[in-house]
């Protein structure tokens, strides 16, 4: 029940953070798609919320606690299995229930028995194949980094969007560079809320590659369908009801 070895060594393995430097772009709808995408596929797939208040039981009709802070007290994989909730065939460990818990969290988010990178070795050892980090809270995000082995980058389809996307590349790739197991590969871009107004994805990713020569390639890109607006006001995750988002 102690610290378990690194995780991001096993074979098949994922742990994998949802993050934009910019707000608004669809991280937690997205991150929660992909996590029951993989819950759909019969593996085993733990989704963890990363807000403050953390968006995933407010959209979703969760219950604030247990949380991530309930497992912080007792970092054990038992504890983390009494505090995870079911959505449908989903595991949800939710985030901070307020902003106080998550800066009295903060200085242990990157090392430690209660880290981010340990939480994530302790779900490989419940046996999740999959993890979705829900990097709402910008504060853990270098925290969320280290805890992965594969980056979904969302960005809009703007100039700022672009602009937001290349910064976090350029803290993926140099200013942590050596200290995360994300490979160049493993950074995977996805273009959000696509209309006829914005920028075309192939314009982003060309935009992108102008200011840097490792932006990544376009994994997707999601029109902005207004099923996905009408699921989450009407609390039912957005996964079931549109197409383009699955």
């Amino acid at each position: 029940a102690g610290s378990p070895p690194p995780a991001m060594t096993m074979t098949g393995w994922r742990a994998v953070a949802v993050w934009s430097p910019q707000g608004g772009v669809g991280k937690s709808t997205i991150a929660t798609a992909l996590a029951f995408e993989a819950a759909s596929r019969r593996l085993p797939a733990l989704l963890i919320g990363l807000g403050a208040p953390d968006p995933i039981p407010l959209a979703n009709g969760l219950r604030p606690e247990p949380n991530l802070v309930t497992w912080q007290t007792s970092p054990t994989v038992e504890t983390l299995r009494t505090s995870v909730q079911k959505l449908d065939v989903l595991d949800v460990l939710t985030g901070f229930p307020d902003p106080l818990s998550l800066a009295t969290y903060l200085p242990g988010a990157l090392d430690g028995t209660g880290s981010l990178p340990a939480l994530t070795g302790c779900a490989a050892h419940a046996g999740y194949a999959v993890v979705v980090l829900d990097v709402s809270a910008q504060e853990l995000a270098a925290a969320a980094i280290s805890a992965a082995n594969t980056l979904v980058l969302v960005g809009l389809p703007t100039l700022p969007g672009v602009l937001a996307a290349t910064e976090a590349v350029h803290l993926v790739n140099d200013v942590m560079a050596g200290q995360h197991r994300i490979a160049r590969q493993a950074i995977h871009l996805v273009v959000n809320k696509v209309r006829d107004s914005t920028l075309r994805p192939d314009e982003v990713v060309k935009t992108g590659a102008e200011v840097r020569k490792d932006f990544p390639s376009l994994a997707a890109a999601l029109p902005d369908d207004p099923q996905i607006e009408i699921a989450l006001n009407q609390r039912r995750p957005a996964y079931y009801h549109s197409e383009p988002l699955r």
